[in-house]
């Protein structure tokens, strides 16, 4: 009994010298919790954050960090809830390993989907219309179980912070772009939060539904079969489905040669083109701002490529972004 306890630890050791990194303490404990279960990995991957992939000889499955059991339990259901609904573009939650409690968060595990080698992006147009009609297809399958249970989300007051953060970095800001410009993003910030107030009627008219909440590339994933994926439910919340369709716009603007004509060729985002606030929070530059403030709060170096990449966006889109604002304006000046 002794001996075999010895060859368990020496048996974990070694994994752990030829696969971790990192916190080698958490790495432990994750081997000792996996092996309890009788799973054997001959490989951890880590995949970013709290993500972890399991190498086992017969399969593949994710290791997830949560911030607590509640936010774990209301993803499970969620997941469940859509399956049962019918919607299958998705993963499912692993039942057969209770949670891994570790440094404040809860670990569950999580059904690996094979991606494709097609990876998802926005550039595609095939990929922007397949995309929106999966996040279409979760709104209407996401059930009303868990709306007690999620907080409602309100775009104005996350915007305001949005702003506040940003202009709070206008020092660090200016090094890098020139105060003109500068003031007109922060401008055009000004101008959609006011016309979203005076028409915020209009932004909560429709039924709230449970809305995913990060609408960024890598949360859709192409699967080996060919069908699209949506990951990562972390930011769900109770809201408009209008709020998951303004970041998808965000998100795609870039790609789109004239953005102010192209977007209403979309027939989940046509719905909003006589929706005033929708119109009005076109303008807000949440992608700049998000980046700008994720940037200065980590303190990257002044020669990073994270920055070149924001100042780029920043600078280079601007003219294209100053006429969508324009065109947007008069849009909803003709309404």
């Amino acid at each position: 009994m002794h001996h075999k306890h010895l060859d368990d630890r020496h048996s974990l050791t070694k994994v752990m010298d030829i696969k971790a990194k990192g916190d080698s303490v958490f790495y432990t404990c994750l081997l000792s919790h996996l092996q309890n279960h009788m799973i054997h990995p001959l490989k951890i991957e880590h995949l970013r954050s709290s993500v972890y992939l399991i190498h086992c000889n017969n399969r593949l499955f994710i290791i997830k960090g949560f911030d607590s059991i509640q936010t774990l339990n209301n993803q499970k259901e969620l997941t469940q809830q859509l399956k049962k609904n019918g919607f299958i573009h998705t993963y499912s939650f692993l039942e057969d390993l209770a949670v891994l409690e570790y440094d404040g968060q809860v670990f569950g595990a999580i059904e690996y989907i094979q991606p494709s080698s097609d990876r998802f992006h926005f550039g595609s147009e095939k990929n922007r219309l397949e995309g929106l009609s999966v996040l279409h297809t979760f709104h209407t399958s996401t059930g009303s179980n868990l709306t007690n249970k999620l907080s409602s989300f309100n775009q104005i007051a996350k915007w305001e912070e949005r702003l506040g953060i940003f202009c709070n970095y206008q020092p660090i800001i200016r090094e890098f772009v020139a105060e003109p410009i500068l003031s007109s993003w922060i401008n055009w910030a000004k101008w959609a939060l006011t016309g979203m107030k005076q028409h915020e009627i209009e932004l909560m008219a429709e039924k709230a539904v449970i809305i995913h909440g990060d609408c960024a590339h890598h949360n859709f994933l192409r699967k080996q079969d060919g069908e699209l994926a949506l990951l990562d439910f972390d930011l769900i919340a109770y809201a408009p489905p209008s709020i998951d369709y303004l970041q998808y716009c965000s998100r795609i603007l870039p790609f789109l040669v004239d953005p102010a004509k192209e977007l209403w060729s979309y027939p989940e985002i046509e719905t909003y083109k006589e929706n005033k606030a929708f119109l009005y929070a076109l303008t807000y530059p949440t992608d700049i701002f998000r980046e700008w403030n994720r940037l200065c709060k980590n303190h990257v170096s002044h020669h990073s490529a994270q920055l070149h990449r924001i100042w780029k966006m920043t600078i280079e889109q601007f003219a294209k972004r100053m006429k969508f604002n324009e065109e947007i304006a008069s849009l909803i000046e003709s309404l």
